[in-house]
C-alpha cells in the first residue's frame, strides 16, 4: 500500500453556498495490488461485484437517457458554437489567462473583438 494525500475546497454544502469556501487535506492508503485489496478484508464478493456493474450501467443508462430528453427539449449543452456568451467567457479565460489585461479590459476586448455584449447577470434568475 502506499500513502496518498488529497485536498480540495468546499465551496457548497447541503445545497447551499459557503463562504469563505473551506480548504481541506488529508491522506488515504491506497491499494497498489489485488492481493493488498484481499488482505484487508475488502475484495468484493459475487454480490458486490454485481452491484458495481449494475450500479455502472445503470449510471450510464441514465446519462443516456437524460441526454435525449434533453436534446428533444431542444437543451444542449452550451459550446462555443451554439452558445454566444460561452464563445464569449471562453475567449476571456484565455485573455485573462495571458495576465496582460485587467478584467475590464479583457471584458471590453472580448465584447468588441466578437462583437457580442454581455448579458446582465441577473438575466439569468
Amino acid at each position: 500500500m502506499k500513502t496518498k494525500k488529497f485536498k480540495g475546497v468546499i465551496s457548497r454544502a447541503y445545497r447551499k453556498p459557503v463562504s469563505p469556501a473551506l480548504p481541506y487535506d488529508g491522506e488515504y492508503q491506497r491499494f497498489e495490488q489485488p492481493e493488498e485489496v484481499r488482505a484487508a478484508g475488502e475484495w468484493p464478493n459475487e454480490k458486490g461485484v454485481m452491484a458495481y456493474a449494475n450500479a455502472k450501467r445503470k449510471a450510464a443508462a441514465a446519462a443516456a437517457i437524460k441526454k435525449a430528453v434533453l436534446d428533444a427539449a431542444g437543451i444542449f449543452e452550451p459550446n462555443v458554437e451554439n452558445d454566444e456568451q460561452f464563445r464569449l467567457q471562453q475567449m476571456f479565460d484565455s485573455v485573462m489567462a495571458s495576465k496582460k489585461y485587467t478584467e475590464e479590459q479583457a471584458r471590453e476586448l472580448c465584447s468588441t473583438t466578437l462583437g457580442i455584449e454581455w448579458a446582465d447577470e441577473d438575466d439569468d434568475e
